[in-house]
């Protein structure tokens, strides 16, 4: 069984600028989402989610800076960072897709939640925002792996990504000191195949989302993306044509 979140708006209204992300945060650090028996190996839910608005926060602020990546300094990564980190707090790491219209700033209605979790960097991969050059995925992942290491990043991280930040997120899991870091993974319609999950990354707690009518990465590829980690609770959006199914009305 899959979680359904059926939509009550037309798909025409149906992207707003309340992000599921709000949600998805809230499924992980205010229940007991990840409890139960743990010889299943996915749990695949049924629930009625109507964007209820407790779950919205107003949009944070966060501070901006660059990452130049050592031994080029013609490359240079911007990210948005805020909150604080500490013993017990998350630090989330957002990864964004390949629109051109995505960037650090596509997160922004969730940094004042991901603050009062903890720390947050969105980023601006190469070839978007102010990040500097051509877009660049292997950029992309030795900038995602000196931040680790420039920020002294050592636990609890939380990535989340979407679609092509899906397969860049993998690259950054085979390094396999990175992927002990990890608490948990994210996932929306990522771009990802079962070959491409390192080994480090199978044992991670995923939360997974897709739209059931999804014209850029079907929803189908949902199964074979599931069956390469060991616990995957997974959302679908019903009646949804969308590769974005993390906003909604």
């Amino acid at each position: 069984m899959g979680r359904k979140l059926p939509m009550s708006a037309s798909p025409a209204i149906a992207f707003g600028s309340v992000f599921l992300l709000l949600f998805v945060f809230y499924v992980i650090y205010e229940t007991t989402s990840w409890s139960g028996d743990p010889s299943t190996q996915q749990k695949l839910n049924k629930v009625n989610f109507a964007g209820d608005s407790k779950y919205v926060s107003p949009p944070g602020t966060g501070r901006s800076a660059m990452l130049t990546l050592r031994g080029d300094g013609s490359h240079s990564m911007r990210y948005i960072t805020g909150g604080t980190a500490g013993s017990k707090k998350p630090t989330f790491i957002l990864i964004h897709g390949a629109s051109s219209k995505q960037n650090a700033e596509y997160w922004e209605p969730n940094f004042q939640l991901l603050s009062s979790f903890g720390q947050f960097y969105a980023l601006d991969c190469f070839g978007h925002g102010s990040s500097t050059g051509s877009p660049s995925s292997e950029k992309d992942v030795v900038a995602i792996k000196e931040l680790i290491a420039e920020q002294d990043i050592n636990d609890d991280i939380v990535f989340v990504a979407r679609s092509a930040g899906g397969a860049k997120l993998m690259k950054v899991l085979e390094d396999e000191e990175i992927a002990a870091k990890v608490d948990r993974l994210i996932l929306i319609a990522p771009a990802i195949a079962h070959t491409t999950v390192p080994a480090a990354a199978k044992g991670k707690k995923v939360l997974l989302f897709w739209a059931e009518k999804d014209p850029v990465i079907s929803e189908r590829n949902a199964d074979l993306v599931a069956s390469s980690f060991n616990e995957v609770t997974r959302y679908t959006f019903q009646g949804i044509e969308s590769h974005v199914p993390e906003m909604l009305a």
